[in-house]
Parts: C-alpha cells; structure tokens; sequence
C-alpha cells in the first residue's frame, strides 16, 4: 500500500477523534440520502445500493492493490482523493453498466443484467432488485477475496520483485479468480434457488445436507 507520511494535524488522540467523528458524519449522510429506506431514494434502492457498493470495493483495488497508482505522487491530500475518487466513479460505472450488464450478463450470467432479465419474462422493478442484490453479492464476497493476499500473504511472491501497476495487477487477477470460484460456490446457487426459485438453473447449495437444508 502507498505510504503517504501523513501527520495527526491536531496531535493524538484529538486528531483520531475528530477524524472518527467526521467520518461517521459523512457516513450517516451519505447513508440517509443514498441508501436509507427513509431517504429520498427510498424507493429506488438499486441501482444506488451496489454503486455504493462497488465504488468501496474499487476503492480497495486502488489503495490495496495498485498502492493508489498513479496519483500516490500526487502531494496535495485533498487533490489526490478528488481525482481518485472521480476516476473511482469512472471505473464503477463502467464495470456495472459495461462490464456485468451490458456483457456477462448478456453472455454468460442473466442474473448480472437487467435486460437479460427483462426479456425473460420479469418486471424491470423486479430485474433491478434482482440484479442490483447479485453485483452487491460480488461487492461482499470481494471484501474478503481481494484483501486477503494483501493482508495475510503480503503481495507474496510479487512484492519488492514488480513495481507499479505490474505487482497491482498480478495479484489482482489472481485475486479476481478467487473471487470468481468462491461467488459461485457460495453466493449463486443460494441465490438463484431461493431469490428466483429456479434450482434447476444452478446446482443446490452444496452445504444443504450439512445445515440439514434439502437439496
């Protein structure tokens, strides 16, 4: 990850305090306008749920992963976060819109798009629920899968070998296939048998037996 040098402005603990503070401010707010069922997009859960989603889940590749490159050189605190996250709504968008539903969905998975869905025979209220729960899936299961070879292996074997977005990347793409087999052991079959009531289309959850579940 990238070291910054960053200096506690007010000292400690007074600076982590108010740091805590601002930030669950800055959460609640955010939360009560996005995503609170009383908010104003109270009935428009997705897509706004799985952006939210999907930009902390981006923001994870791009400190953790890639170490904030190429914008680590960048001085200006405030400058640097601006552009990343700009580039983090960038890259969001285009991985929802462009990659999960306007391709694998289409291609490969109808759960990831909500016109695959659509043509299917489903509302776009229900689509849009259906997928937006899916891609938040990924967000979660992501979580873990893309951290733990930063934060268990230390970027073993890439680290102090690849520099830049090269080392970023290595353990991205391993990473990503990580996150690929554990989503469809753990997540879809769950998913598609009971959010869509279609067990023929996946394989029944393999833990059924063990949880005493039928499968």
């Amino acid at each position: 990850m990238a070291d910054h040098s960053s200096k506690p402005r007010w000292g400690q603990p007074l600076t982590g305090i108010i740091s805590t503070a601002v930030l669950l401010l800055v959460a609640l707010v955010t939360w009560f306008i996005f995503a609170s069922p009383q908010g104003i997009f109270k009935y428009y859960e997705h897509p706004v749920l799985e952006f939210l989603a999907w930009m902390i889940l981006v923001g994870l590749w791009q400190h953790m992963l890639f170490g904030d490159w190429p914008f680590a050189k960048i001085k200006n605190p405030v400058t640097r976060g601006s552009v990343e996250i700009c580039i983090n709504i960038v890259m969001t968008y285009v991985i929802i819109y462009g990659i999960f539903q306007g391709f694998l969905g289409k291609v490969i998975l109808p759960l990831w798009s909500v016109d695959a869905l659509v043509v299917r025979g489903l509302s776009e209220e229900l689509a849009k629920e259906y997928v937006g729960g899916a891609l938040t899936m990924v967000v979660l299961m992501g979580f873990f899968t893309y951290a733990f070879w930063t934060i268990i292996f230390k970027k073993w074997p890439w680290a102090g070998k690849l520099d830049g977005p090269s080392a970023g990347l290595a353990e991205w793409s391993l990473t990503t296939v990580v996150t690929i087999f554990a989503y469809g052991c753990l997540i879809y079959p769950f998913y598609v048998a009971v959010a869509l009531k279609q067990p023929l289309a996946a394989q029944a959850p393999w833990w059924g037996g063990l949880m005493g579940f039928p499968t």
